[in-house]
C-alpha cells in the first residue's frame, strides 16, 4: 500500500522524492528557466558521478531532476535552487552551533543568499 507521503523512485535520476498525488500536476508545461534548472541539476549529478568514479569510497547523493518536485517547493530556476540549497546548509551550520529553533529564527528574516552568508559568518566564521 502506498500512502501519500511514501517515497517513490524517480526513474530518470535514481533519486527519491515525496509523492503527493493530490498536489502533482500531470500536464504542467515547463518554462525555459525550469528546463535550465533541470540541465543544471543533471550537470551537477554528472559531476558527482565522475567524482565518485575517481575517488574510491566517496559517496555523493544525487539530486532529483524532477521539475514538479522542485515546483512543489516553489523553486523554478537555478537561482532559487541555489538559494534553497544554501539555506539548508546555513540551517545545519547554525543549528549545529546553537539549536534548531534558533537557526530557524535567525534565517527567517533572510531574503538573500548574502544575508544568509552573513548569518553563517557570525556563527561559524571558519565556514565562509
Amino acid at each position: 500500500m502506498c500512502l501519500p507521503w511514501c517515497i517513490i523512485l524517480n526513474n530518470q535520476s535514481g533519486a527519491t522524492a515525496p509523492h503527493n498525488p493530490q498536489k502533482r500536476k500531470q500536464d504542467m508545461n515547463y518554462t525555459a528557466e525550469q528546463m535550465a534548472l533541470k540541465a543544471h541539476i543533471q550537470a551537477e549529478n554528472e559531476q558527482s558521478r565522475r567524482q565518485m568514479e575517481e575517488t574510491e569510497g566517496l559517496w555523493i547523493s544525487m539530486m532529483t531532476d524532477d521539475l514538479q518536485h522542485w515546483a512543489d517547493y516553489d523553486i523554478y530556476n537555478v537561482e532559487q535552487y541555489e538559494a534553497y540549497l544554501y539555506h539548508c546548509c546555513a540551517y545545519e551550520i547554525i543549528s549545529d552551533r546553537t539549536s534548531k529553533s534558533h537557526a530557524r529564527s535567525v534565517l527567517a528574516d533572510c531574503k538573500t543568499v548574502a544575508e544568509m552568508k552573513a548569518k553563517v559568518k557570525f556563527y561559524a566564521p571558519e565556514t565562509v
